[in-house]
């Protein structure tokens, strides 16, 4: 089916959504009279006034398929040229064959013995109108897993107050660093900045996960997104809006869901190989339909064909990682931590060993809850760490104080070295510190962890819950997918024998190509709809830790 983005600014996503929908409408509004008629057995085209009437019928049939799925078309044909088969090539098999036999029915209906004068025209119009419906929800839906970065975006207010230029109200855009700005209780923070007069409590939550305001005082850092919930404060901006953390998460929320776990990478292969196969599947139907099948011979060939072309279409293979993915790394961002990557989901779930490079808030309770997954931790506190005495030891693997950064590296190498599946957390100012191999999971800790291009994860705030929340989602990330893959497999795999026609001597009944065409639909739509649900996922409290 059509090559889709994940993220569309908000008026071109609309604008698509509502070219779709104005598509299939189309195609449905003559599709199911049509499918109708069919029903009642009023497809048969003799001479005379009738010819006529599906002449014409069969001309606007062509041009509405032109019009609302000539992207299956010239879509196929490019792949045709470049001497391969996908999805689009299916349909357009599925679809045009049926319009062509059928306006070739109504031309010339002598050329045909009585019981194969009848015309498909309704299946590949309907066939069309519900897989772009199908295309339309799928858009609408998967919208919603870019709906957290949209939201970021529309925290910042357009205009802020200079207070050095007789508190003038200017726009965001125009705003420069050393500028002075004025933020009144219950605002929005614009920009990056250090407050210079006032002390206030600030909610980092939509950045961090934490719904806890923190105090602030002159000389803090507070950062674009955040929202002043106490006091006046007036702060000096140390970065424009478009170098602000939340301009650079944002551009990081939207590199990460377009990119695909390597597990889909499988799914891509599967899907690869596999319209080629339909393709032979569909080609041998016809062949025994037509030597052996019963009368009305052709028009069973044509109906068998066209089912298996579109029952075992691998559009839901090839959506099942990807939007479960997008959904997975939105959950992660609404809890404070940015993945570079979405193939995170593939390796963070397989981690054996985690290693702590210093000592974080609420370490034993994480520790505790992480061992449940069978994780063992690893504490390699640096010389300058102030640790706490109360430490219970026994919670790792291995414990080391006052460790050189040469050793801190000498250690994890040599873990690395065993086979075993690392992940590290360090804080954003010693990441540099560290020599990690490309396998190793690496996360950074605080505010400035997003900027570090080497990092995996950036969790924002310098908690280890926010590690074990983002564990957590990429475990239910890793699961739904599967799911996806699973369903959309078994799926296709028993579809095409039901099309193919295997069950005809038991049920004397075919599949309608129109069902096949919806059930390809729905099936994407269910994949959608199973990636969804990440969205209802809870990660553990820290009372249940």
């Amino acid at each position: 089916m059509e090559e889709k983005t994940t993220h569309q600014e908000p008026n071109d996503s609309r604008s698509a959504l509502k070219k779709l929908l104005l598509k299939s409408a189309i195609a449905l509004a003559l599709g199911v009279p049509l499918f109708v008629v069919t029903m009642m057995g009023l497809t048969h085209v003799d001479a005379g006034v009738a010819q006529i009437i599906w002449i014409i019928i069969g001309l606007i049939v062509g041009l509405i398929m032109w019009y609302s799925g000539g992207h299956f078309f010239s879509a196929a044909w490019t792949s045709f040229k470049a001497h391969k088969a996908n999805m689009n090539t299916l349909i357009a098999l599925a679809t045009g064959p049926a319009w062509v036999y059928s306006m070739i029915v109504a031309i010339s209906p002598g050329l045909f013995p009585d019981l194969g004068r009848e015309v498909f025209f309704d299946a590949p119009l309907t066939v069309i109108g519900l897989l772009v419906l199908g295309a339309a929800i799928e858009m609408h839906i998967g919208e919603k897993a870019g709906r957290t970065v949209n939201a970021l975006q529309r925290l910042v207010p357009k205009q802020v107050m200079l207070v050095k230029k007789n508190n003038t109200t200017v726009d965001l855009n125009d705003v420069v660093v050393d500028d002075h700005i004025q933020v009144q209780p219950g605002e929005i923070i614009p920009v990056d900045g250090k407050i210079i007069e006032g002390t206030s409590q600030i909610d980092d939550s939509t950045l961090t996960g934490v719904s806890q305001p923190t105090p602030k005082n002159s000389n803090d850092l507070v950062y674009a997104g955040s929202k002043n919930v106490g006091a006046m404060i007036t702060i000096v901006a140390v970065k424009s809006s478009a170098e602000s953390s939340l301009s650079k998460i944002v551009a990081l929320v939207k590199k990460a869901q377009n990119t695909k776990p390597a597990i889909s990478a499988i799914a891509d292969k599967i899907a690869g190989v596999f319209a080629p196969i339909v393709l032979i599947a569909a080609f041998i139907t016809l062949a025994i339909w037509m030597n052996f099948g019963p009368s009305p011979r052709v028009a069973y060939m044509l109906v068998t064909f066209m089912a298996v072309l579109l029952i075992a279409c691998p559009c839901a293979l090839g959506l099942a990682a990807p939007i479960s993915s997008s959904v997975g790394i939105a959950k992660a961002t609404q809890s404070g931590a940015l993945l570079k990557n979405s193939d995170v989901f593939s390796r963070l779930p397989k981690t054996e060993i985690l290693v702590l490079t210093d000592f974080y808030p609420d370490t034993m309770a994480v520790v505790k809850a992480l061992a449940k997954y069978g994780i063992r931790t690893i504490l390699l506190a640096g010389e300058k760490s102030s640790l706490s005495h109360n430490i219970d030891t026994q919670l790792f693997e291995y414990y080391a104080t006052d460790v050189s950064v040469e050793d801190k590296n000498n250690k994890i190498n040599e873990l690395e070295k065993t086979g075993n599946k690392i992940a590290v957390i360090t804080d954003a100012a010693h990441f540099s510190e560290l020599s990690l191999k490309d396998e190793t999971v690496k996360i950074a800790m605080g505010m400035e962890s997003h900027q570090i291009k080497a990092v995996d994860i950036a969790i924002l705030r310098n908690s280890l819950f926010g590690f074990l929340e983002v564990y957590q989602i990429s475990r239910a990330t890793l699961r739904n997918i599967k799911q996806n893959l699973s369903g959309a497999f078994i799926y296709n795999t028993v579809g095409i024998p039901i099309a193919a026609g295997v069950f005809y001597p038991l049920v004397h009944t075919l599949l309608n190509p129109i069902i096949a065409g919806a059930l390809m639909a729905t099936s994407s739509i269910a994949v959608i709809l199973n990636a969804n649900r990440l969205q209802l996922f809870k990660a553990s409290k820290r009372s249940e830790a």
